[in-house]
């Protein structure tokens, strides 16, 4: 069965005034990001996921850098803690439910996305339950993810 999203952040909690969306992510884009990612640099990236989760609108925040990429929103940060590293972090928004839902990383900005689009990124995660691609498993994780709330 696939694995229901890991729970981020919850709206309400952190610094005043609280994040303002629950944060989810898949845990491939955890281990992605852990790949490439130093401690410091991995805590500059969740940084950059708090401030997108104290936005009104993330998908056009104002203290960080995101993009529409097809369906999808790639969250982009370079320089400073991350050295020569191009992040991105690519992402999808239940706005009904004010879900942010992390679904996988890239130091490069180009390959992943390619992943992202098409193939399957959740191999580990499809062995019971097929995934055609993140369009696929983030439709089940945002079900699940609704489930839980019940």
């Amino acid at each position: 069965m696939v694995k229901p999203l890991k729970v981020g952040l919850k709206a309400g909690a952190g610094p005043l005034p609280g994040y303002l969306w629950d944060v989810g992510y898949l845990s491939v884009a955890r281990d992605e990001a852990m790949s490439f990612l130093n401690d410091e640099q991995y805590a500059h990236a969740v940084d950059l996921v708090r401030a997108l989760a104290s936005e009104a609108d993330p998908s056009h925040p104002s203290t960080v850098t995101v993009e529409a990429v097809e369906d999808f929103l790639e969250l982009k940060d370079k320089g400073g803690v991350l050295g020569k590293i191009n992040l991105r972090i690519y992402f999808t928004i239940n706005s009904k439910e004010k879900v942010i839902i992390i679904i996988a990383a890239d130091q490069e900005g180009g390959g992943r996305a390619n992943t992202v689009m098409g193939e399957d990124p959740c191999a580990e995660q499809a062995s019971e339950v097929p995934c055609r691609g993140v369009r696929a498993s983030c439709m089940m994780t945002v079900e699940l993810w609704n489930m839980s709330e019940e």
